[in-house]
């Protein structure tokens, strides 16, 4: 019996982007690695989060409740970025005082605490790992991180003709499975669904 093919894991794409500069696998991305191997998983960690910091189907929640902590809002580990749902003048800023951090602060009244003990409504972005992601999104990120990489190792215009090509393609796929996402949401909403999907880019 044979085993059904699976998700692009990291190993997988750190591979595919070594290849793509004629570098061998590696069996590992932990531990001490090759320094190929080191820029690739850099490569590919930045790209996701450039990817991830669009929003997406997969990566955004509206009206997410944040709840208050002695009257501050502290910026939930992984998100990459909130807004008020409600139009408040709220944004996002280092505090240093107490338990430094990013932190909401209401630019009307000048203040990190203040925001009581009721739970706030966001819209946030979310910030995940590379395999926490779907696979159309893997595909692109592991194409588009593929392409930079190889363009700072190797300087050949028929390799980076050839990753730009890949990630054009890629990114069609990832469009196509966004957009569907996006209208089996709006169908959602408009059947009766309390929630709605902001629109991905």
């Amino acid at each position: 019996m044979t085993t059904p093919t699976g998700a692009m894991t990291k190993l997988d794409a750190v591979n595919l982007m070594l290849a793509s500069v004629g570098q061998s696998p590696l069996n590992t991305i932990t531990g001490t690695i090759p320094k190929e191997g080191t820029k690739a998983v850099l490569a590919l960690d930045n790209a996701l989060r450039e990817v991830c910091l669009q929003g997406w189907s997969f990566n955004q929640d509206t009206d997410y409740p944040l709840t208050p902590s002695d009257g501050k809002i502290d910026l939930p580990a992984n998100a990459a970025f909130l807004d008020p749902c409600n139009g408040q003048n709220y944004t996002l800023r280092y505090d240093s005082v107490a338990t430094a951090g990013m932190k909401v602060y209401d630019n009307d009244e000048r203040s990190f605490d203040d925001f009581g003990t009721a739970a706030i409504k966001f819209n946030i972005i979310w910030l995940f790992e590379f395999e926490q992601v779907p696979q159309h999104c893997r595909q692109y990120v592991c194409t588009k991180a593929a392409r930079k990489f190889q363009s700072g190792i190797m300087a050949s215009t028929i390799l980076y003709e050839f990753t730009r090509e890949m990630e054009t393609e890629a990114y069609a796929a990832f469009r196509r499975i966004e957009k569907r996402q996006k209208q089996y949401n709006i169908n959602r909403y408009r059947s009766g669904s309390t929630r709605r999907y902001s629109d991905p880019r």
